[in-house]
């Protein structure tokens, strides 16, 4: 039995067989890690091409773009690509050549944005073939026209209707993906939007799946796991290198799909179990949405459901001198403002600033623990053990409030 199914994996190049093949590839990205031989590092690799493995299945299984779905992208669960937490992403794959209808309701999140992308492979969906490539479009929900009880409706395509008077938004003719994000900055009491999406010049009814549709499906599944690893291995490799560490610089837009209206901050964090990052910064005057998040050294983010590894503009204290302050370390320091860096000892840092009107960029530095406080101001709010618990088991139901799945 044994040998049989040996000649038969032999004599297969596709299917679930190449899938496996192919997957086997990813022990070679462990040469882009820091510490390659490290069997943690290692271990934590395999975890992401398994998320991502996961992840993929909807994508491109269910999602097809002839007959699209709104598939879970990015959340608290799939939290590869390092994710903004305050974010709900959902994608699925379309054609430039197409007409889709996006309709449902604009819900009470803080804002709702769809973004068109344009991958720089053959067009057959981001990390299918190469690069995510460029967004192409974008809307936000909050300059549409939606209805009194936030009912909304968006025409997709490559030419405005002779008369048409709706929500309309350009399909450029490269464009391969749709993604929603729903941003949320009251994670307690804001409800998730709606949205469906539809193709419109084309009947309803899935094609039958045959055997070589199903064999290219895997090809693209392996695809978008060595991919996507490695465009994201290689973006943290650059991070390491590219600025001292524990320091914090402006990035004004990412190619891999970032919100134009949107300045990054980024930079690479390592410390020991004894030390701790204390950020400051001034804050825009104005500014529609910001806040602050941890990623590990793979860009997944640290775990958002059972760590404080994120706070954004609407959760955080803001010192009396108008500053925000925050502090990075493994164990509680008893302030309001800490980021959990959930045991691993390096990673990401990544802030943002939407729609502000001004661009400050923070400053980070490297502090023992006994020494911060002496170094943050009196009034910092102090957190006890109980009113921690308290606190995550708030942000454990909230995050299950909003869709993952």
């Amino acid at each position: 039995m044994i040998d049989a199914l040996d000649r038969s994996r032999t004599a297969s190049a596709s299917g679930w067989h190449g899938l496996l093949d192919r997957l086997r590839q990813g022990s070679e990205l462990a040469a882009l890690l820091e510490h390659p031989s490290d069997p943690q590092m290692r271990a934590e690799l395999e975890k992401l091409m398994l998320m991502t493995l996961s992840q993929g299945y909807p994508m491109i299984f269910h999602s097809d773009p002839d007959h699209p779905d709104l598939v879970p992208f990015l959340n608290a669960t799939f939290n590869s690509m390092g994710p903004n937490p305050d974010n709900v992403y959902l994608i699925s794959a379309i054609r430039g050549e197409g007409v889709y209808r996006l309709h449902g309701n604009r819900g009470s999140v803080h804002f709702c944005v769809v973004t068109i992308g344009a991958s720089a492979g053959t067009g057959r969906g981001i990390w299918m073939e190469d690069s995510p490539g460029a967004c192409v479009g974008q809307t936000d929900l909050d300059a549409i026209e939606c209805g009194p009880d936030g009912s909304f409706e968006i025409l997709i395509s490559r030419e405005r209707p002779d008369g048409y008077r709706g929500n309309w938004l350009a399909l450029d003719p490269r464009a391969d993906h749709l993604l929603v994000r729903q941003v949320s900055y009251d994670w307690d009491n804001e409800e998730d939007a709606f949205v469906a999406l539809d193709r419109v010049d084309k009947p309803i009814g899935l094609p039958f799946m045959t055997k070589e549709k199903i064999e290219d499906n895997m090809r693209l599944i392996g695809n978008f796991v060595l991919n996507g690893a490695k465009y994201w291995l290689d973006f943290m490799n650059t991070l390491r290198n590219e600025a001292p560490r524990n320091t914090l610089k402006i990035t004004h837009n990412w190619d891999s799909g970032g919100l134009g209206s949107q300045v990054y901050i980024d930079g690479f964090w390592e410390i020991a179990e004894d030390e701790a990052l204390l950020i400051e910064t001034e804050l825009p005057e104005t500014a529609r949405y910001w806040n602050f998040q941890l990623a590990d050294a793979l860009f997944c983010g640290i775990d958002l459901t059972n760590r404080q590894s994120s706070i954004n503009g609407k959760q955080a204290h803001v010192d009396e001198d108008g500053k925000f302050r925050a502090v990075i370390s493994a164990r509680d320091p008893g302030i309001a403002n800490w980021l959990d860096t959930g045991g691993f000892p390096q990673g990401c840092v990544v802030g943002r600033w939407l729609e502000a009107s001004s661009s400050p960029t923070p400053a980070m530095r490297k502090v023992k623990r006994a020494e911060l406080d002496a170094l943050l101001p009196a009034g910092t709010p102090r957190v006890t053990p109980d009113e921690r618990q308290a606190a995550m088991r708030r942000r454990r139901a909230a995050v299950q409030r909003h869709r993952r799945w």
